[in-house]
């Protein structure tokens, strides 16, 4: 970057979006983060609700590696090939979960709504220093009752949207066999199938979606649309 430029916004939102920024491997997501004491964890309110801090980055989206897998299997003349990719570690900002979540229509928010509560840990202050410095003190399984306000609060809160997107992905397996070889001509059949499996740490999105253009490297997507599965059958002929 050039001297004296700290940081270069990408695309996103005023609050959250990605940048490239100094000391940091590219590129980040940049947003509002959870308010928290000096050991990292969270500062509850007198409720038990997590409370936002300041701004900074809040998710780093280079994945620690990135595995691609081909894979042939021959029984009995049927041919099965299999494309796999293993994308591990690295964060994304999910706006769509966030949404869900808010709006009480994922699963989580199913399951806490059964549960009639959310377990919240963390800090909360009980005193004051004399320098006014804060004297806090851990709490464990407080039980949030107010559903709707956590997921409201949580929705004003960039990092709480923010996850870890390592990810499995059967991208193609497909099936062929010949059934006719004879002289100059060969004749086989074949189907395939193409996007039918994932195994990812987020749910509801597709951990590959991606909002804006490519500078955004997968790192930032709201009301994105998954992939579609496709499925063919076909004839390959050799004369």
């Amino acid at each position: 970057m050039a001297e004296g430029v700290e940081n270069i916004f990408l695309g996103g939102f005023t609050s959250p979006n990605v940048r490239a920024m100094m000391g940091e491997k590219y590129p980040v997501v940049y947003g509002t983060m959870y308010l928290r004491d000096d050991n990292g964890n969270l500062i509850l309110d007198e409720d038990g609700m997590p409370q936002a801090g300041g701004s900074g980055v809040i998710a780093r989206v280079s994945p620690d590696f990135q595995l691609g897998l081909n894979t042939t299997l021959e029984l009995f003349k049927f041919r099965l090939s299999a494309t796999f990719d293993w994308k591990q570690e690295g964060q994304m900002y999910a706006g769509t979960v966030a949404i869900l979540d808010q709006n009480g229509i994922s699963k989580q928010s199913g399951i806490d709504r059964d549960r009639g509560y959310i377990i919240s840990t963390g800090v909360q202050q009980i005193d004051t220093q004399a320098d006014g410095t804060p004297i806090y003190s851990e709490v464990r399984d407080i039980q949030i009752e107010n559903i709707q306000e956590y997921y409201d609060n949580k929705y004003g809160i960039n990092e709480g949207m923010c996850y870890d997107n390592s990810f499995i992905k059967l991208r193609e397996i497909s099936l062929s066999y010949p059934v006719l070889k004879k002289r100059n001509i060969e004749l086989s059949v074949n189907a395939f199938a193409r996007n039918i499996l994932i195994w990812s740490e987020i749910d509801h999105i597709d951990p590959e979606t991606s909002q804006g253009n490519s500078n955004m490297s997968g790192a930032f997507e709201r009301y994105s649309l998954p992939q579609t599965s496709s499925y063919g059958f076909g004839f390959n002929l050799k004369f």
